[in-house]
């Protein structure tokens, strides 16, 4: 299995791009109707490059010239249309094609917001381009029920290096998404592979550390909770002394796939 090259820099690059005046200026411009387009997007040359070269312009870009200026340093990324020709009238079949159009090979080293992953994964299609965490759970009880196994342990083994490289399993392998996570299903899919290992003992024993480690990312700081700290993170202490865990984005600027959208709900 390839090795991705240091893909944590990469992200850091990526953080700091979405702070940059180029970021904000295109995303509140309405240059694309989704904000994800330009958070997706891939630089063609260094970040710390292009945006030098947009300082030394920026001052009054016309809408035509932002998008040459678009055009000429980045790579657009492409709306993953589904399209099955002479679809099947069985429902198995269909849906044993689809598998094959929303899978995708192991990440290329490529600059920009993508989390590079080592193994296949199932992306749901459209303008997600990515693989996302709970929802990789239901995707793999299809995959499992079409003879798909290869696929979920790839998956579930992108979802450990992740976590390895990262600290925690962010909502999808995105830059954007490593302040947030999603409702952690690692245990449930460690438990839907257990019965097609050979050894399902030692399998689980390999693993044990990346549930202990989803556990104590949900539970941070529970130990400190009290009736006047009732809250921290994803830990939240309830009046009869139940620990309830929340969903919560460490980030408090506005999303960078969703610039635009919370900028105006944030100025409404």
């Amino acid at each position: 299995m390839e090795q991705i090259y240091d893909s944590t820099n990469q992200a850091r690059q990526s953080l700091m791009f979405f702070e940059s005046d180029l970021f904000k200026t295109v995303q509140i411009s309405h240059i694309f109707t989704d904000s994800k387009t330009f958070a997706d997007a891939i630089p063609r040359i260094a970040m710390n490059d292009i945006l030098n070269e947009f300082n030394k312009i920026s001052s009054n870009l016309s809408k035509a010239e932002l998008l040459q200026f678009i055009a000429n340093y980045f790579e657009l990324p492409e709306y993953q249309s589904i399209v099955i020709n002479n679809p099947s009238a069985d429902i198995d079949k269909y849906i044993d094609t689809l598998w094959g159009k929303l899978e995708k090979a192991a990440d290329k080293q490529i600059p920009g917001s993508l989390l590079p992953l080592n193994g296949k994964y199932i992306v749901p299609g459209g303008r997600f381009r990515e693989i996302y965490y709970w929802d990789s759970y239901f995707t793999a009880l299809g995959l499992i029920e079409a003879n798909k196994v290869d696929i979920v342990e790839s998956m579930f083994t992108n979802f450990v290096d992740l976590q390895k490289r990262y600290g925690c399993i962010p909502n999808g392998n995105r830059s954007y998404y490593l302040s947030r996570s999603q409702p952690p299903i690692l245990g449930l899919m460690l438990e839907l592979l257990l019965p097609f290992q050979d050894n399902s003992k030692l399998f689980l024993a390999q693993h044990l550390q990346a549930i202990e480690t989803e556990y104590q990312f949900w539970m941070q700081g529970n130990e400190s909770l009290s009736a006047d700290n009732s809250e921290f993170k994803r830990v939240v202490k309830m009046p009869n002394g139940c620990i309830l865990n929340r969903y919560w984005d460490d980030s408090t600027s506005p999303r960078p796939e969703s610039y635009r959208e919370d900028m105006e709900l944030m100025n409404s």
